[in-house]
């Protein structure tokens, strides 16, 4: 999916910043704190995770967007299932099951996306604090 930037801040004297991202699905905001208490405070650092959060935000809205339509098409099944001459072996049946499995597929990766998004952000920030050790380490000595 095609993201476009549209706005990114970062307050130096909170070290908030937030991130804005456009898509076909609308307007997605994410934020992200640095440590107050912190030496050297990057608005890139800060900028860059709230970029991830506003994706992470995309990718959560998807997913409740392939969860609603797994819904409908199961409770469409359903109805077919109960008419009278229903028949589990037609041609629609089969694409509709197909429908479903490839909705379902795909909500599965998103939520494996999902997985590796927080486990990435995770490990960025924990990159970024060992590199703020390093640089406060050098320039004591």
């Amino acid at each position: 999916m095609k993201n476009k930037l549209i706005f990114a801040d970062y307050d130096p004297q909170t070290g908030n910043s937030t991130v804005a991202i456009r898509n076909k699905y609308g307007v997605f905001q994410g934020y992200a704190t640095c440590h107050p208490d912190e030496e050297y405070p990057s608005s890139f650092a800060g900028c860059r995770y709230a970029e991830i959060r506003a994706r992470m935000q995309v990718v959560r809205y998807e997913n409740a967007l392939l969860k609603a339509q797994i819904e409908e098409l199961e409770r469409f099944y359903k109805i077919l299932k109960g008419m009278k001459g229903f028949n589990p072996s037609s041609m629609e049946c089969k694409r509709l099951r197909k429908r479903m499995y490839e909705l379902n597929a795909e909500r599965n990766k998103n939520k494996e996306l999902l997985k590796f998004m927080k486990a990435g952000l995770s490990d960025t920030i924990d990159k970024h604090g060992v590199l703020v050790k390093k640089l406060a380490k050098t320039t004591n000595d």
